[in-house]
């Protein structure tokens, strides 16, 4: 039922206010306004510091500089799928014995483990050595036991979804506590399909793909797993596998290598990594300046490569005219 005499109350109440508030100076009107206005204002200063306290906390990392990367990657084009085994060396910069990285939610960590130092090295060639005369021990001789070393176990936790502020990421525990400036390097085995942009850290734009007859790898996909977004450099080793007919492309220190589909790309100096395109390219060269630009087009559009080239090279003298030679170098790599 409805309680008109309520009603009726709430109404006088406010018109009361509205009238008493009506009947005061100017002068106190605008002063309870400003007292009014400083109170939200003391109100919202006060939810903004509270904020940035919960925000800082929340966010609070161990900080370490990744050096190195070594990579085995396979893309099943037929399946739209990255297989990888990457090994990150990186140095904490304080005591820790946990580590976060970013790596793109539609991939699957099966496993992080840490490598020693004698892990990935080459088996020597066993030498033939005579026999040693065997000596029969005493009757009396007791065998010595020794115990067996306590292997720290690396654990890790994966946030696929990004739930935390960092996004999709997988958190490492190495075990036990790690000194600071320790280097370490710890090697992860994931994989999973690439075909949208879910899991990347924008919604509407694919920065990984995984297709039938071309595809590509951003370094801001987070295809593996690193940290410090574009402020990070490390040198690294990266082989990646693609079915037959298809060509790979990226930027290398060294030579690019073909093995079979196995390609293998080496940057020594220290940089942002990570960056691959591949499909049935037709590949032309075009010099402007003192740069080398490496078109790789499809079939049918190399027409228009010239007019590009003109483009690109305009823009690149014009910057180095600007802001001095790139440290990246004079060699630029295009793929359509």
């Amino acid at each position: 039922m409805f309680d008109f005499s309520f009603f009726v109350a709430s109404k006088l109440k406010v018109f009361w206010e509205h009238h008493r508030f009506a009947s005061l100076s100017i002068f106190t009107r605008v002063m309870i306004m400003i007292q009014r206005i400083f109170q939200l204002a003391v109100l919202i200063i006060a939810t903004a510091i509270f904020s940035v306290v919960a925000f800082s906390q929340q966010v609070q990392r161990a900080p370490f500089d990744i050096t190195d990367y070594k990579m085995d990657v396979q893309l099943n084009t037929a399946e739209n799928k990255l297989q990888a085994v990457v090994d990150v060396t990186l140095t904490p910069l304080q005591d820790t014995r946990s580590l976060s990285f970013e790596l793109n939610g539609s991939l699957k960590v099966e496993s992080v483990s840490k490598v020693g130092a004698a892990d990935g090295l080459p088996i020597a060639t066993p030498v033939a050595t005579p026999k040693p005369k065997t000596v029969p021990a005493p009757k009396t001789a007791t065998p010595i036991t020794t115990a067996t070393p306590t292997v720290p176990q690396v654990t890790f936790v994966q946030d696929q979804v990004g739930v935390s502020d960092l996004g999709p990421s997988v958190k490492v525990d190495l075990g036990e506590n790690v000194t600071a400036k320790t280097p370490l390097t710890l090697r992860f085995k994931y994989s999973g399909n690439l075909l949208t942009a879910e899991g990347g850290p924008l919604l509407t734009k694919r920065l990984a793909y995984v297709g039938t007859n071309n595809g590509y790898l951003f370094y801001a996909a987070r295809w593996f797993p690193f940290h410090d977004y574009a402020a990070d450099r490390a040198t690294s080793d990266i082989t990646i596998s693609v079915p037959a007919g298809l060509q790979l492309v990226g930027f290398s220190d060294a030579p690019v290598t073909n093995t079979n589909g196995k390609y293998r790309f080496v940057q020594t100096k220290p940089a942002l990594i990570g960056n691959f395109a591949y499909g049935k390219y037709v590949p032309k060269s075009l010099r402007f300046a003192d740069y080398e630009l490496q078109f790789n087009t499809k079939v049918g559009t190399d027409a228009m490569v010239a007019k590009y080239g003109e483009i690109l090279g305009r823009a690149l003298d014009f910057y180095t005219k600007q802001y001095g030679e790139p440290s990246s170098g004079k060699k630029i790599i295009i793929a359509q």
